[in-house]
């Protein structure tokens, strides 16, 4: 946003410089990222007279004129090549020794025989933005004093100000929200131009708008100008829109620039006579309907776009661009000017979508202000008939279906103080608030209740209003205080330790960490053999999916882990072995009406070699044992026993049918571990060798793992070692054979290992054998031969009646 210096001082009665005003500004929150100066660069240019033009006698296309730059002096005689110098013409004159922006510098010239003494200037060799149709020299206003300098008749000696505005202060983006700031800031009044009232309360007659979605425009103001009579605007509103980049282009549409840079609201005038029916019409677009806009281009518009319309088609586009078919020309004989307020979203989408941002559209985007379109129409109108453009019809259209009010919100005195640090007065409350012209409405021993006015949209709760506080009694004027509260250690939650200690003990078992998204497709349920039925099919899907590969979020995190194995298969990373801490999200039902439980979830596993082939000894491919030893790990350094962890065989569409196992915590199911299926892992994801992966619940871990180191003393006593060998039934599984030794033997067996499994000769059919090391101790005394063989006869006795054990002796 820019703000020009001088046309701010029209508002305001302050003596500080550009400088210093940029400095208040900044310190208040509103940020000035520069200061520019408007002189273009030129030197020795003046307002001139031209006395006579006459054509070179030796050149059809060059002209021989007088001109007088000074009364005081004989005329100039300058030789131009403008076809559009004629006599009688103010024009901006470059004298010998002047110089130009570009470092042209002016001297006495003989051009094809007649002597020059000057230059007639063009606005693009003053480096001025010329109106959209001038060609030829810059033509002045008849009223222009010869022999002014041409920076001060033009008011060159200007300082813009260039705001770096936040996206909530739109009230900032017209010269009134912005002399409102500064009269804040500065705590100075403010001399807001006065308008007539040109609607004196009656509606026009023959004209009829009509809002059909009042959602999308919450306010429309039409008034109508006849006998229009379109040309060149005067001087100082030319250079007034230079002053913010504005190129000049009729007295019509500089207006309506002028009004929109002063009140930060957009206007567009129709040509009425090109308009059908009489009727404005504010609709959304129809899908497909197309519009022609003002630069000639076709548009095809959705549903989701907002139009004017007459009963025939749309006109525009509202708040981007207006239409061709109503465009005003210089035939124009009636015009409608429209003042509105249209819903900042569907703007910035429409404006988005067909790819056309103006600073109209941005002011739209920012909000504007609904109470100010009136006045605004009001203040155009009013310069349209000042500067002779038009008749205005008295009346005006004002179509506002739901006034937006003012609100009104309770501050408190003592929470003003707690946030700011500030020992600030409910009075010097009340005196900031007068300066920005917020009304106080009610006001109570310890509170005020204070009345925000709508072009301050920005302002809805009480924090806000306590901001407005302190940036206007100044960010440098509050205290510096050490923070107050009590103290307390900052550490890990239990949760937090407990996954550090899954992290150390995967990356310390020789796994890579990995981190993958949270969505994916339900394509990579088909690829781990999930039936229909599958409750892991029942996942929540995205309302704006960036992709199809990314549409629901994930029940499981093996789509996840697979395809990282895959992608690095492919690359020829073939031993490759990692882990992931991650989410999974599992709904009530669906649709949703409550959000999804998320379930912290490890993964981990792998393919290939644990270690690369050496001389000492052959790679070790990974696989279940591995994996749960890898786990078994972790519930040691998680302190959860063994015997609270048991192991049953599983079945599941992704795993190998008898290479899978059920994970128990305390008979309760936390996950599943085992090798991949084959056709799976080859046929979906092109993996030529075997996938071994274990995915546990972490919640259901959290609760039981213990932190705490626990130590205990050497033994004093010795131990005793026995071996016992024994067939079993196949599908007995060595864990129940384990626990019936330990259940027997509690209190005196300190450790037990499988040492050897053996199937095959000298085996019965649907047996296997197995063999033990058992270790006794009691640590309060020494154990004694009898004792021990008395518990080991026990446990013999318990492994044939339990689970019908054959005891194999030497």
């Amino acid at each position: 946003m820019k703000v020009s210096y001088n046309w701010l001082k029209e508002y305001l009665d302050f003596n500080i410089s550009a400088q210093e005003l940029a400095d208040y500004l900044t310190n208040s929150g509103i940020e000035v990222e520069g200061i520019h100066s408007m002189h273009p660069g030129f030197e020795n240019v003046v307002v001139g007279k031209v006395l006579e033009v006459n054509k070179h006698p030796q050149a059809d296309k060059l002209s021989v004129t007088k001109v007088n730059v000074d009364k005081t002096q004989e005329p100039m005689s300058i030789v131009c090549g403008a076809p559009n110098v004629k006599k009688g013409q103010k024009v901006p004159v470059a004298k010998v020794g002047g110089k130009l922006p570009d470092g042209m510098k002016i001297k006495k010239a003989k051009l094809r025989g007649e002597k020059s003494f000057g230059m007639i200037c063009s606005c693009e060799e003053l480096g001025l933005l010329a109106p959209e149709k001038e060609e030829g020299i810059m033509v002045l206003a008849e009223n222009a004093p010869v022999g002014e300098p041409l920076e001060s008749y033009l008011g060159l000696d200007d300082e813009v100000l260039e705001f770096d505005l936040t996206p909530n202060r739109a009230d900032c983006l017209g010269m009134l929200g912005v002399a409102r700031e500064v009269a804040a800031v500065l705590d100075i009044p403010i001399n807001v131009p006065k308008v007539t009232d040109f609607s004196q309360n009656k509606t026009l007659d023959n004209v009829n708008i009509n809002i059909q979605d009042s959602d999308l425009c919450e306010r429309y103001v039409g008034m109508l100008i006849e006998n229009v009579n379109i040309g060149i605007s005067p001087m100082w509103l030319q250079q007034r829109l230079r002053t913010y980049g504005i190129r000049p282009i009729n007295n019509l549409v500089d207006i309506t620039n002028y009004v929109m840079l002063e009140y930060g609201q957009p206007l567009h005038a129709f040509d009425y006579d090109l308009v059908s029916g009489d009727e404005i019409i504010v609709r959304r677009a129809k899908d497909e309907e197309e519009i022609v806009t003002l630069n000639e281009k076709t548009r095809k518009l959705t549903s989701n776009d907002l139009v004017i319309a007459d009963k025939e088609k749309a006109i525009a586009v509202a708040g981007v661009m207006g239409g061709y078919a109503t465009e005003v020309s210089e035939k124009s004989n009636r015009i409608l000017l429209e003042s509105a307020a249209f819903n900042n979203i569907s703007v910035r989408r429409t404006a988005n979508r067909l790819n056309l941002r103006s600073d109209a559209s941005l002011r739209f985007e920012k909000g504007v202000d609904p109470n100010n379109t009136l006045n605004a129409a009001f203040r155009a109108v009013e310069l349209i008939e000042q500067l002779g453009v038009g008749t205005v019809v008295v009346g005006a259209f004002d179509e506002y279906p739901k006034k937006r009010e003012q609100v009104s919100i309770e501050l408190r005195v003592e929470r003003v103080r707690q946030l700011t640090g500030i020992d600030i007065s409910k009075e010097e409350i009340r005196d900031l608030f007068r300066r920005l012209q917020f009304d106080i409405t009610d006001e109570k021993e310890d509170s005020l209740n204070v009345t925000v006015p709508t072009r301050r949209n920005d302002i809805t709760l009480e924090v806000d209003l306590i901001e407005e506080i302190a940036r206007l009694y100044g960010y440098d004027k509050i205290p510096t205080t050490m923070p107050k509260g009590r103290i307390t250690q900052g550490r890990k939650t239990h949760r937090q330790q407990v996954e550090d200690t899954v992290r150390e003990t995967m990356l310390s078992s020789g796994l890579s960490e990995i981190i993958s998204y949270t969505f994916i497709s339900p394509e990579d349920y088909n690829k781990l053999n999930f039936s229909d039925e599958s409750s892991a099919r029942k996942s929540v899907p995205i309302a704006n999916p960036l992709t199809k590969e990314q549409s629901i979020m994930r029940t499981t995190l093996l789509p996840s882990i697979m395809k990282i194995l895959s992608h690095n298969f492919k690359h020829g990373e073939k031993d490759h072995h990692i882990f992931e801490i991650g989410k999974i999200y599992l709904p009530e039902k669906l649709p949703l009406d409550s959000l999804p439980n998320e379930r912290n979830t490890l993964i981990f596993g792998g393919m290939g070699a644990i270690k690369s082939k050496s001389w000492l000894e052959q790679p070790q491919k990974i696989d279940f044992f591995y994996v749960k030893g890898m786990f078994e790990l972790l519930l040691e350094r998680l302190n959860i026993g063994f015997s609270d962890v048991s192991f049953k065989p599983e079945k599941h569409p992704s795993f190998h049918p008898t290479r899978t196992a059920g994970v128990y915590l305390d008979e309760r199911k936390i996950g599943i571990m085992g090798e991949m299926h084959p056709a799976v892992v080859k046929e979906n994801y092109d993996i030529d060798t075997q996938v071994v992966l274990a995915e546990i619940d972490l919640e259901s871990i959290y609760s039981k793992a213990s932190l705490v180191e626990k130590f205990t003393s050497l033994p004093k006593y010795p131990a005793v070692l026995r071996d016992i060998a024994l067939l079993v039934p196949s599908e007995i599984p060595e864990e129940q054979v384990s626990q019936v030794i330990i259940n027997v033997g509690e209190d005196l067996i300190e450790d037990i290992n499988l040492f050897d499994l053996y199937q095959g000769e000298r085996i019965p059919e649907n047996m296997k054998s197995l063999a033990y090391s058992i270790k006794f101790r009691d640590p309060n005394t020494t154990l004694t031969d009898d004792r021990v063989d008395k518990v080991y006869e026990q446990i013999e006795e318990a492994l044939k009646s339990e689970i019908g054990a054959e005891i194999r002796k030497a």
